[in-house]
């Protein structure tokens, strides 16, 4: 794990320190074998295990169900929470992040009102185009016509390689991107362990239907075994 992870820090250093970090607060016997190892280990990976011992007593080690989601990286940290504890608060966190409002509906819907009146050849083209990704609107009536969450719907077709935002005709903020990641990134890590994990299974039958966001209704559709994790 340390030999794919890039030093003195990036992403993936950081999520392994927040989970050995709790696994040394959560397991006295586990802190004392790194405190251990610590004593055995040089260079790189000395260094790796005395950021984890000064990590688990350091006051501003992070709340992760109480801290803000600003990337897919934050899922990780949920994730990592939820395997070191067996709680299920982690879970839930996970999928709140699919009450998040659908960017790509918003935008697709505002493209729809507009008005042109020379542009009506252009505009077939790429509602056809749209179409054949997977994206279906109605150019008559200025809705969309396909269902449920459009950001988790464009996430999806994104990782099987179909060039959909490419296809959009219009530019997808950075922000409205970020978004569908951590919510592409919810719904497939949710099914994902779902398959393995009695408890994530029994949150997703408990969430999938109740109040929130269109892609809850996904929570439960089985994850084929060659589906990829790819924007």
């Amino acid at each position: 794990m340390l030999s794919d992870a890039g030093w003195p820090m990036d992403a993936r250093t950081a999520n392994l320190i927040y989970l050995f970090g709790r696994v040394a607060q959560c397991a006295p016997e586990a802190r004392a074998e790194i405190e251990a190892q610590a004593s055995v280990f040089s260079g790189r990976a000395a260094e790796f295990a005395r950021t984890i011992l000064r990590a688990a007593v350091d006051p501003a080690f992070p709340d992760v169900l109480t801290q803000s989601i600003s990337g897919p990286g934050d899922l990780d940290q949920l994730w990592a929470e939820f395997f070191v504890t067996g709680d299920s608060a982690p879970i839930l966190r996970i999928v709140r992040t699919l009450d998040e409002p659908d960017g790509i509906r918003r935008l697709l819907s505002a493209w729809l009102q507009e008005r042109s009146w020379f542009g009506g050849a252009k505009r077939a083209q790429q509602a056809d185009a749209l179409r054949k990704a997977g994206l279906s609107v109605d150019l008559g009536t200025r809705v969309v016509v396909t269902k449920g969450d459009l950001d988790c719907v464009c996430y999806s077709l994104a990782a099987r390689k179909v060039p959909i935002f490419p296809l959009l005709p219009f530019r997808v903020p950075e922000q409205d991107l970020l978004n569908l990641a951590v919510k592409g990134a919810a719904l497939w890590s949710l099914r994902l362990n779902g398959n393995d994990h009695p408890l994530v299974r029994t949150v997703c039958e408990t969430e999938h239907a109740r109040p929130g966001g269109a892609a809850r209704s996904e929570l439960l559709n089985p994850l084929a075994a060659s589906e990829p994790f790819a924007l």
